[in-house]
């Protein structure tokens, strides 16, 4: 079967859109790790989601394929391998080396544990411990999840893609799969709250609505708009009500959202997303998510992510270092070191994208005897 997807967006302007999307997500998670801007933690939410989509897709298009296994996880090798470790490679080879006035009681902590971080399990490593004190690295437990997920989904659709709607309840149950495991799990085991916010099982449905979506997408997109438009609306309207009338706080560790907010936000991007990848060129979303400034943003977002929260680290530790000075404590400098570290962020992911990873992204898969 042909893609609706194929046959009306497969072109410059979705592709656009999707980066589009992608800069949003960063731009809201460096203003929360930079500013303390609360909303933007969700930005991981909209990263997830998309991938959600996407790995769908992708999946979907190649499920007959003799080397569909093999052809998915070499793709993601090259796309995600290069710029992580080559990142790890600098944070605990070569940086203690270079500047070893850097390297406090924190960091010597962070290397100890880096073991956690070679083998993509930095999340379970947050949830055993707690949050590093070093945050150099501490984005990185959501590349983690996302790497668990690729490791599982390929055999999801594999297993259910033949068996028609199975495989749209199967997103359905996974959904809420996820709101169950948030509102029990730590009665049959115990760990800690963030486990809610940390384990793939608890973040599954924003991947599952994502891969929902796609799924809704090829089997009617006609009549799937309208409907997309009353949920983002509804989720719009109900995530106002919950954190803006009733000011529930909007954090990942308050109760209410790290139970049952997770799905609510998640649906919300889903059906907003969906919307706009149904619409035309001139609906809203097309427009404002399509503006240049914002998919070049999006284009680069691995490199902005990954890079992000080492840079801010280590900026802070030599104005502390060399002025005195912690950023938190001084408001107009706080913003206006924010923005030129976030210049200063894409820059450098534009030249990684450009003189590193597309050389990765080019590799052909290799030839197995």
């Amino acid at each position: 079967m042909q893609s609706n997807i194929q046959q009306t967006h497969f072109n410059g302007q979705y592709f656009a859109l999707f980066d589009g999307f992608r800069g949003l997500a960063i731009l809201a998670v460096m203003a929360w790790h930079f500013v303390g801007f609360t909303p933007g933690w969700a930005g991981v939410d909209l990263f997830f989601v998309l991938s959600g989509f996407l790995i769908t897709w992708k999946l979907m298009q190649g499920v007959n394929e003799p080397d569909y296994y093999r052809n998915f996880y070499w793709r993601r090798v090259v796309r995600i391998f290069p710029l992580y470790f080559a990142l790890l490679v600098f944070i605990f080879l070569i940086f203690p080396l270079l500047i070893p006035s850097l390297v406090t009681p924190s960091y010597r902590h962070l290397m100890n544990k880096q073991i956690w971080y070679w083998t993509f399990s930095e999340n379970i490593c947050s949830l055993r411990y707690g949050w590093p004190e070093n945050i150099s690295l501490i984005h990185l437990w959501s590349l983690a999840v996302e790497v668990q997920f690729y490791l599982a989904w390929p055999f999801v659709i594999r297993l259910f893609y033949k068996k028609g709607s199975q495989l749209t309840w199967v997103m359905v149950g996974l959904i809420l799969f996820a709101i169950v495991f948030r509102l029990g799990a730590d009665k049959l085991i115990t760990m800690a709250p963030l486990y809610r916010y940390l384990l793939l099982p608890g973040r599954i449905d924003a991947f599952a609505a994502g891969a929902l979506l796609y799924l809704l997408i090829q089997r009617n997109a006609n009549r799937l708009k309208q409907i997309l438009l009353w949920i983002a609306i509804a989720g719009v309207a109900l995530n106002v009500l919950f954190y803006v009338v009733l000011q529930i706080p909007m954090h990942f560790t308050e109760s209410f959202t790290s139970r049952l907010g997770f799905t609510l936000i998640d649906i919300t991007l889903a059906a907003v997303m969906g919307y706009g990848l149904l619409s035309a060129k001139n609906n809203l979303i097309q427009q404002l998510f399509t503006k240049k400034i914002l998919t070049s943003v999006g284009r680069y977002s691995y490199a902005m992510y990954i890079i992000h929260m080492p840079l801010w680290t280590m900026l802070n530790r030599l104005l502390l270092n060399k002025y005195g000075l912690q950023l938190k404590n001084e408001t107009l400098l706080l913003w206006a070191v924010s923005f030129g570290l976030a210049v200063a962020v894409y820059l450098i992911a534009y030249i990684s994208y450009h003189k590193f990873e597309r050389y990765f992204m080019r590799l052909k898969l290799p030839v197995l005897g």
